[in-house]
């Protein structure tokens, strides 16, 4: 402020700001001490961080989780056999490769074997008895027998067959115990098993009483 007189003779002072003199940093107290641990901090950090991504780079970390579930396969193939029974042998394992037509498992063919012996048996036997029907019999009579044989096998046959039919779907008790009792219409198979044995019996029947007439005629000549 400029020096003047005032209204009333007074000269006026001009006044000035107290200031602090200027102090250097180097010459603060533990300036020195505080730079050094900062640059080494910075210098720790540094070599630290370096470490770290050498480490990165050098050494692989897998990373592995447990836990339980169930695994299922993308597609799901079914293998059905055109025949019922017993499996007695499987000749793939999981995870082959298999082509069309190759077999896969096989069937237990004993139960199977015992039908066909019994059918043979009965077979030879129905031969045996016409051939000594035959020695003994005229001509045509001959024939009503062996068409009466013929029959009769078939009979068999469809006997054995509606049986077979009976184990592949769980149906218990005999052939003529299930005949006494079945009411069509239930399932297409047995229905048609069953009416196969009928029609056996049918012709059958009507072949033995075609015989049995034929003797009768015999005896009227």
């Amino acid at each position: 402020m400029t020096g003047g007189l005032t209204a009333n003779g007074v000269r006026a002072v001009p006044r000035h700001s107290p200031e602090l003199p200027d102090i250097a940093e180097s010459r603060l107290p533990g300036y020195g001490f505080t730079r050094r641990v900062v640059r080494r901090v910075m210098a720790l950090l540094a070599i630290t961080g370096s470490l770290a991504l050498a480490v990165m780079a050098i050494v692989r970390v897998n990373i592995t989780v447990s836990g339980s579930g169930l695994l299922e396969p993308s597609n799901v193939w079914p293998v059905r056999s055109s025949e019922g029974g017993l499996i007695a042998s499987i000749r793939v394992r999981a995870g082959d490769s298999v082509q069309a037509g190759q077999i896969v498992a096989a069937l237990d063919t004993l139960e199977l074997g015992a039908h066909l012996r019994e059918l043979e048996l009965k077979y030879e036997s129905a031969a045996l008895e016409s051939e000594r029907a035959e020695a003994a019999a005229p001509l045509e009579l001959r024939r009503e027998r062996a068409h009466l044989a013929q029959t009769e096998a078939t009979l068999i046959d469809a006997r054995a067959m509606l049986r077979q039919r009976m184990a592949e779907y769980g149906v218990e008790g005999s052939v003529d115990s299930l005949l006494a009792k079945y009411i069509p219409g239930h399932h297409t198979t047995l229905d048609l098993a069953v009416g196969d044995v009928l029609s056996a019996k049918a012709g059958y029947e009507s072949q033995r009483a075609a015989v049995e007439l034929q003797g009768l005629n015999r005896f009227d000549r």
